[in-house]
């Protein structure tokens, strides 16, 4: 339905990086902390950054007037807190927990320290840089060329690329999210997303299994 689709997705759930480096340095900071606590605020001091080590968190800014834009969902393996505002050393946005979360803290200079000591830890470090990179300059495009309804299509694209499993009807998307975090993640309302869902449902452009989405044939989700 999209020109514009690639890989990016906006869930950086279980990435197949190995930081077991830092975590031998790191303490456990939030240890089976429910949804909703605070990891770190927009305009904290970058003191620390942090290491999921499970559980989902949410990145979003706020604006000015107090509305919130969604960034992304970070799960295991993703690093939180790399982002500071550089003029005065702050967290660029907020770290909030949306499931039951572990996660661990390393003073900010002494991941430096051993980001630049270690090639492989470089390595994985960029290629998450890039990763996010990738998602905002996608984001921009979509908010830019799509409609609303074409960026929920993208996004089933991208969860079922990212995060599917094929089986004999289709790809199951193997992580699971409700309509308001969709909605946030892709910039429309909680509303839009789920009736836009029914008709997908409606239509078999998905079908829902066990608790978690499928999607019976990926190329209707990228038809003009």
């Amino acid at each position: 339905m999209s020109k514009f689709i690639d890989s990016s997705s906006p869930w950086f759930e279980n990435l197949d990086y190995d930081w077991s480096i830092l975590l031998n340095q790191a303490i456990i900071k939030y240890e089976n902390q429910p949804a909703n606590t605070p990891i770190y605020h927009q305009g904290d001091q970058a003191e620390n950054i942090f290491i999921v080590l499970y559980g989902r968190i949410r990145l979003f800014m706020l604006t000015p007037d107090g509305k919130e834009k969604a960034i992304s969902i970070a799960g295991k393996n993703c690093l939180l807190g790399v982002n500071r505002q550089p003029e005065d050393n702050t967290y660029f946005e907020n770290a909030i927990s949306a499931s039951e979360a572990k996660v661990a803290s390393l003073p900010y200079q002494q991941f430096e320290n051993l980001i630049y000591q270690n090639p492989t830890l470089v390595k994985q470090y960029v290629h998450l840089l890039q990763e996010k990179l990738r998602l905002a300059t996608t984001y921009n495009l979509q908010l830019s060329y799509g409609s609303s309804v074409k960026r929920i299509y993208d996004a089933f694209y991208h969860l079922a690329k990212t995060y599917g499993v094929q089986n004999t009807g289709g790809t199951v998307i193997q992580i699971t999210f409700t309509h308001q975090e969709l909605a946030n993640l892709i910039g429309t309302s909680r509303v839009t997303v789920a009736n836009t869902v029914n008709d997908m449902l409606k239509n078999n452009l998905l079908k829902k299994t066990k608790g978690k989405y499928l999607v019976p044939d990926l190329s209707k989700l990228i038809t003009d």
